[in-house]
């Protein structure tokens, strides 16, 4: 962790430098944006089975959910918006969860009453590209959340997202989120990096023009227009095979987990949609995919200023350690004023 810290102690608040460095999670205001906006990150790593440190006997390790909800609370009497940034992501979008017995429902259980506050959060770990709705979907409080894929290209074509926002009249507000990834066979043969538009969520899933994109409009629109719609359904399904190769075509039970999985991130959630057991909801192939040579991330910097058309000096990277495995996301204010950041999870 202070390897970490001092990467980002140019980036990060001394508090947020030392909070991080003593327990993997921090609180950090952004002061290039125009409205209230805080980033929450999250060590939700600890909580891997994997982590054989992992303090079992306490009811709240490092207290992590106390903090959690603490600064949920300030914020929302603040009026600050939030995103929450994080490596593991809760629920089962890929029959896979990580997370220790019982530990992924309380963390979701976290973000009760608070994720009207929460414009979004960004997750990574999976190596795949996706969105989930975190929450109590069967009522009205949930948030948005992101699964981006990777700069490795260990499963997939190398990837990032951006996302674009408004923060005029002091509001933070989605505009759209959009995938973008490297061909690298073509960029390969071309000896050039080759970035194309994979897909704009607003534009995809219907959500018209104009608005602020919420997560309840999402929702509303995989019932309106997902399920109902085979068409673009298989554009949820086959938008990931840009990325990297899948398990042949999803109909029957696996489109029915797959529209549960991207709503449902508690096991009893999972099961009132209609899915009992998770070893039927295999979605997404795991293949370690040799697509060409590893990213250079070495220019990434430029190639993302010249894929969106903006100048260098107004994208400003939050951590120069970029780890290629992590989810790379680029967030653009579309107000002129303002300046965008990166953030990697």
């Amino acid at each position: 962790l202070s390897t970490a810290g001092r990467i980002w102690r140019n980036d990060l608040d001394l508090s947020a430098v030392m909070s991080f460095n003593k327990t993997g999670f921090y609180s950090q205001l952004v002061h290039n944006v125009n409205a209230p906006l805080r980033i929450l990150g999250l060590n939700t790593a600890y909580y891997s089975v994997a982590n054989t440190a992992f303090n079992s006997a306490s009811s709240d390790p490092l207290g992590h959910l106390a903090w959690l909800k603490q600064e949920l609370m300030k914020a929302q009497a603040k009026g600050e918006a939030v995103i929450l940034l994080g490596h593991f992501p809760p629920g089962y979008i890929d029959n896979i969860n990580d997370w220790r017995a019982g530990w992924n429902d309380k963390y979701v259980a976290a973000f009760s009453g608070y994720n009207s506050v929460i414009k979004m959060s960004l997750w990574g770990h999976l190596h795949l590209d996706a969105f989930i709705l975190i929450g109590d979907t069967a009522g009205s409080d949930y948030h948005l959340g992101f699964l981006t894929g990777s700069l490795a290209t260990r499963k997939s074509n190398s990837n990032f997202r951006v996302i674009l926002f408004s923060d005029s009249n002091n509001q933070f507000a989605l505009q759209d989120s959009i995938t973008v990834y490297n061909d690298l066979n073509q960029s390969n043969s071309k000896g050039v990096a080759t970035w194309k538009q994979l897909y704009s969520m607003r534009q995809e899933l219907d959500l018209g023009s104009g608005v602020a994109i919420t997560a309840q409009q999402v929702k509303k629109n995989i019932a309106d227009v997902i399920s109902h719609s085979i068409e673009k359904f298989d554009w949820i399904w086959k938008r990931i095979n840009a990325l990297g190769p899948l398990i042949g075509t999803c109909t029957g039970t696996c489109r029915s987990a797959a529209l549960c999985a991207t709503q449902c991130m508690t096991k009893l959630s999972l099961i009132a949609c209609g899915i009992d057991s998770l070893t039927t909801v295999d979605l997404y192939l795991t293949l370690d995919v040799k697509l060409g040579s590893q990213f250079n991330q070495s220019n990434l910097s430029s190639d993302i200023a010249t894929y969106l058309t903006v100048d260098t000096s107004s994208v400003v990277v939050t951590n120069s350690g970029v780890n290629q495995h992590a989810g790379f996301n680029v967030l653009i204010s579309t107000t002129a004023s303002s300046a965008g950041f990166i953030l990697s999870v």
